[in-house]
C-alpha cells in the first residue's frame, strides 16, 4: 500500500507499506507527489520488505532531486530495496524498528555464458547499491560490501551508530552517550573488516 496519509498546503505524508513492485511503486508515489503542488516538506513512512532494486533506485533518485525537506520514518522494517529508498532523506526510527541490507539477487535461464553474464550484472547492481549506502553512512565501500554479503539486520541503535539512521524517535532514558555510540559503530566496522580479511580465497 502506498498512498497519501496527510497533506497540508506545503507538506505531505506518504505511506509505503508494501513491497516495491516493478513498473508500479515509483511511478505511483511520484505521480502523487507531482499532484501535490508547492510541497516543501515530505514525510515518507516505510514498512516494507523490499522488492525491485531499480524501482527503489528510481524513487530514491527522484526524491533526492526534489527541492524539499525529506524525512523518512521507518515504522517497522526497511529491508532490501526499501533500505535504498530510506537513504533519500533524514531517517528517524523507533527503537524497535529495523533495517536489513543484503546482496542483490536475480534469476536467469540459459547456458554457462548467460550465467556468467548474470553474475557480472549482479556485481554492477551491488556497486550501485553500495554507492547509495556510502552516501548516507560515509562508511567504506568494502565494509558495506561485507555487510551485504552477510545479509545484515540492523537495529535502530546500530543504525544510528553506523549512519543509516539520524534520530531515534523514542530514545531510552538511559541511552548510551556519544562515546558508546561511536564504540558500537567501530565494533560493527571492525567486524565487517574481519569478514573481508577472512572470506577471501
Amino acid at each position: 500500500m502506498y498512498r497519501i496519509q496527510n497533506k497540508t498546503e506545503n507538506s505531505i505524508e506518504l505511506l509505503l507499506y508494501s513491497g516495491i513492485y516493478p513498473g508500479d511503486t515509483a511511478m505511483s508515489i511520484i505521480n502523487q507527489l507531482k499532484e501535490a503542488k508547492n510541497i516543501k516538506a515530505i514525510k515518507l513512512r516505510i514498512n516494507s520488505d523490499g522488492g525491485d532494486v531499480f524501482e527503489a533506485l528510481a524513487l530514491y533518485n527522484y526524491l533526492k532531486s526534489l527541492n524539499a525537506e525529506i524525512t523518512v520514518m521507518i515504522d517497522g522494517i526497511a529491508a532490501s530495496a526499501a533500505s535504498i529508498i530510506a537513504c533519500a532523506g533524514k531517517v528517524i526510527m523507533p527503537r524497535n524498528a529495523m533495517i536489513m541490507i543484503h546482496n542483490p539477487f536475480g534469476f536467469v535461464q540459459g547456458d554457462s555464458e548467460e550465467m556468467r553474464a548474470m553474475a557480472s550484472v549482479m556485481d554492477k547492481v551491488k556497486e550501485s547499491i553500495i554507492t547509495v549506502y556510502e552516501g548516507k553512512t560515509k562508511a567504506p565501500r568494502d565494509t558495506i560490501s561485507a555487510m551485504m554479503d552477510e545479509e545484515t539486520w540492523i537495529t535502530a541503535e546500530e543504525a544510528l551508530a553506523m549512519g543509516f539512521c539520524d534520530e531515534i524517535s523514542d530514545p531510552d532514558p538511559e541511552d548510551e552517550d556519544d562515546d558508546d555510540t561511536e564504540q558500537i559503530a567501530q565494533a560493527y566496522f571492525m567486524a565487517a573488516a574481519a569478514l573481508i580479511r577472512y572470506s577471501g580465497p
